[in-house]
């Protein structure tokens, strides 16, 4: 509180009222008395104003301590204009996901504080990854005033009791797309803080991981496959507490071009006539359907998936 000055022409005065203080503050009142020489002060004497209704009372705040205890924390009014007796904390929880019979009654129940005048509270004994709101109700000699309701706060996470929901679709002859989504709050018992995605082929045992995303990405294209050949994927989800991997889902890439062509074998038949002789290429990338024979790059011949010979 800055210091003011009142200036008083009436000699005969000798009362003054100072107002436009502020309720609990000690002020110290000094005299000057001032003639056309200079001024005198006198010495000065101190005195408290009264108190008033507390106010500006700042919200709670919370931070995790485990998966069912938050460390809440308040800070006395900017103003209690009196002295301070005691807080009251009041607690709603909003959200309790690992609770089947949980119900929101958007009512306030009074928590009790090991001490009048404590500044925090360790609220235990919460659900897993439970959301709730504060606020806290300051009492003084003159009156009491209640905080706004606080931001909402969460307990810790917990280990998750299911991996994510994952599809899998072929997105060319050497790639899947693979996607997933988060399983049930619930089950989750926290925020997904990473998602990491797994294959292998569907004859070998050796899983490799292909990478890791944040947790607000949900798909990734799984690249450098094989073609025509079966896959199993696996996402596996981090919520800060602990790991669960889902179950495989198995895709099957596309077919690609066949690889492994060897040049065909001709044979002249007559003045008019070539015949062609050739053999299937070592590395298929898929299903057959059918051959096609050029002669100076003009397609000659459809043959069909069985055939090996034919005459141009």
């Amino acid at each position: 509180e800055t210091g003011s000055n009142n200036t008083i022409n009436d000699t005969s005065v000798f009362e003054f009222n100072v107002t436009g203080l502020m309720p609990y503050i000690e002020y110290s009142i000094v005299i000057s008395a001032c003639t056309a020489g200079d001024c005198g002060s006198s010495q000065q004497t101190k005195m408290r104003t009264l108190g008033a209704n507390p106010s500006d009372q700042p919200s709670p705040t919370a931070k995790a301590v485990s998966a069912t205890a938050l460390r809440v924390e308040w800070d006395p009014p900017s103003r209690p204009n009196g002295e301070i007796r005691r807080f009251e904390l009041f607690r709603m929880t909003l959200d309790d996901p690992t609770n089947p019979n949980f119900t929101a009654t958007h009512t306030f129940v009074k928590l009790t504080l090991t001490s009048n005048i404590a500044q925090f509270y360790d609220d235990t004994g919460l659900g897993i990854y439970s959301l709730h709101q504060y606020k806290v109700t300051v009492f003084t000699s003159e009156g009491n005033s209640t905080s706004l309701p606080s931001l909402g706060f969460r307990t810790g996470p917990s280990p998750p009791l299911s991996g994510p929901n994952v599809t899998a679709k072929a997105f060319n002859h050497t790639s899947v797309l693979v996607t997933w989504s988060p399983p049930v709050l619930s089950l989750l018992r926290g925020a997904v803080k990473a998602y990491t995605v797994s294959y292998e082929h569907v004859t070998s045992s050796t899983k490799l991981r292909f990478g890791t995303v944040t947790g607000n990405v949900t798909s990734l294209v799984v690249t450098q496959l094989k073609p025509s050949s079966d896959y199993r994927f696996w996402v596996k989800l981090d919520n800060g507490a602990g790991e669960k991997e889902s179950d495989p889902v198995t895709e099957r890439t596309q077919d690609g071009a066949p690889e492994g062509f060897a040049a065909p074998i001709l044979y002249s038949e007559s003045s008019t006539v070539i015949r062609v002789s050739w053999t299937s290429p070592t590395t298929p990338n898929g299903q057959i359907s059918a051959y096609k024979i050029y002669a100076n790059n003009m397609l000659r011949v459809n043959a069909s998936a069985n055939q090996r010979v034919a005459s141009v």
